[in-house]
Parts: C-alpha cells; sequence; structure tokens
C-alpha cells in the first residue's frame, strides 16, 4: 500500500510539473533564457556547470524532463550549478547557434565551454551523475 501511494504522489507531482510548468520552482533556481545575452551571461561564468535544457511546449518528453530537472537542481543547491531552459520556439536564434535538432536537449557548459550533450529524456539519476561529472 504504501508503495502504491508513493507511486501516486510521484505521478500527481509529475503532472502538475507539466500542467503547471513552473509549480515545482518554488524555492529553485532554474532559469527560462530570455535572450541570447541572457544565455551568456550564464554560460560564461568561470567555474560554473551551466546545463541549458532546450524544450519545446508542445513536446510530451519536453514535459517529462522538467520536473526531473527541478528535482535535481534541489540537490545541487551548494553546488556551482545553474540550470537554464531555452524554448526552441521562441528563442530559435539561439538553438540554431548550438545546432538544436532534437528535444528535449541538454548541453553542459563549464567555464564558458560546451563539455558534453544529450538528447531525449535523462532519468533523475543519470543526470546526477552528469552534473556531478561535469562538476568534477
Amino acid at each position: 500500500m504504501r508503495r502504491v501511494k508513493r507511486m501516486l504522489s510521484k505521478i500527481i507531482i509529475c503532472i502538475l510539473g507539466i500542467s503547471f510548468g513552473n509549480v515545482l520552482n518554488l524555492n529553485a533556481e532554474v532559469i527560462e533564457i530570455i535572450n541570447k545575452d541572457h544565455l551568456n551571461e550564464e554560460i560564461y561564468v568561470q567555474d560554473q556547470l551551466t546545463v541549458l535544457v532546450c524544450y519545446a511546449t508542445w513536446c510530451g518528453p519536453c514535459k517529462v524532463q522538467r520536473p526531473i530537472v527541478y528535482t535535481v537542481d534541489s540537490k545541487f543547491k551548494e553546488n556551482k550549478v545553474c540550470f537554464a531552459f531555452c524554448d526552441v520556439d521562441t528563442q530559435q536564434i539561439i538553438c540554431t547557434n548550438w545546432n538544436i535538432q532534437t528535444v528535449p536537449s541538454m548541453i553542459f557548459f563549464k567555464g564558458g565551454k560546451e563539455i558534453k550533450r544529450v538528447f531525449g529524456i535523462v532519468r533523475e539519476k543519470e543526470l546526477i551523475n552528469l552534473v556531478i561529472d561535469g562538476l568534477l
């Protein structure tokens, strides 16, 4: 019974995250990229790992990825990690410059340089490992 309740709780959280977008962003420091200059301010920070999450509002897998990113972000509050979302439809210039052809996509930057790129849904444990690798 506990297992079923836990699963239902996770499903409800996931649905809320999908339906209301930033509902899970109560204390998170995940940002939404609004233009190219804003992106440059975030990725060219020395000694900071920046994870650019490229998504589309119409993309089902992107809606699943969003709450996972918020969960992982909350686990790295004390570290130098910044998660940034970039809508491929509203920020086409950015996505063209970074050659984004698949959503969701994540680009990992350290000190302004791209260090890793992943495509598709990245599960929580895998994303945690990717962040840890990027911090090292």
